[in-house]
Formats: C-alpha cells, sequence, structure tokens
C-alpha cells in the first residue's frame, strides 16, 4: 500500500518486507551448505528446501558450475570457484542491501509528519 507524504511516495513496511525467499537466497543457502562438502540430505536440511527443489536446484548449479560433485562418486556436492565468487557478491549485495534500507527508512522519518 503506497501513502501520499507531502508528496512522496512511501511503500509500507509490511509491503516491503516478503517472507518467502528469491532465487539468490536459495543458492546462497545451497552454496553455503556445500562449502566444506555436504550430501543431498544435508543441502536439503539446512537450505530447508523439498527434495523436489533440491533436484531443480543442483541439477543448475552444477550445469553452471557453481557446485561439482565430489570426484569419489560419495554424492557428496562442494562449491565450485564459481561458487565462491557467488558468495563473494552475494553478501557484498546484502551489506549493500542493509545500507540502502537504513537509508531508506532515514529518508522516511524525515518527510514523516509526526503524530
Amino acid at each position: 500500500m503506497n501513502e501520499e507524504r507531502g508528496g512522496i511516495s512511501v511503500i509500507s513496511n509490511m509491503e516491503s518486507k516478503r517472507s518467502k525467499r528469491n532465487v539468490f537466497e536459495i543458492t546462497y543457502d545451497i552454496l553455503t551448505t556445500a562449502r566444506e562438502g555436504a550430501g543431498r540430505t544435508r543441502i536439503l536440511r539446512q537450505a530447508n528446501l523439498s527434495y523436489m527443489l533440491l533436484d531443480k536446484y543442483l541439477e543448475k548449479l552444477l550445469r553452471l558450475g557453481l557446485v561439482a560433485e565430489d570426484d569419489r562418486g560419495s554424492g557428496r556436492y562442494k562449491l565450485a570457484e564459481k561458487g565462491s565468487l557467488f558468495l563473494e557478491y552475494f553478501e557484498d549485495f546484502k551489506v549493500a542491501e542493509k545500507s540502502y534500507s537504513r537509508s531508506r527508512a532515514s529518508l522516511e522519518r524525515l518527510v514523516t509528519p509526526e503524530a
């Protein structure tokens, strides 16, 4: 719900928060679990995914070269170099996003009339 405050459109906090994770957040959860090497069950539990969704993501992450299967054929997955880059960029993004959110909240306080 957008409100007009002093000529400025402000999006309510309830609207800006979402309860579902996006593809980047799910990928991040999978990759952080695979960082030290992990089997499907561990990834499934740590990333809080259904089996079907885990299969879909692992297939995609393998194809993109973000994770690799363990060389020993143990059914374990490990983080690939490209996956490490993803984690680094995503963590940088989250820091910037948090800074943006703080700045936005400060701006909203400046344009919101006191009750």
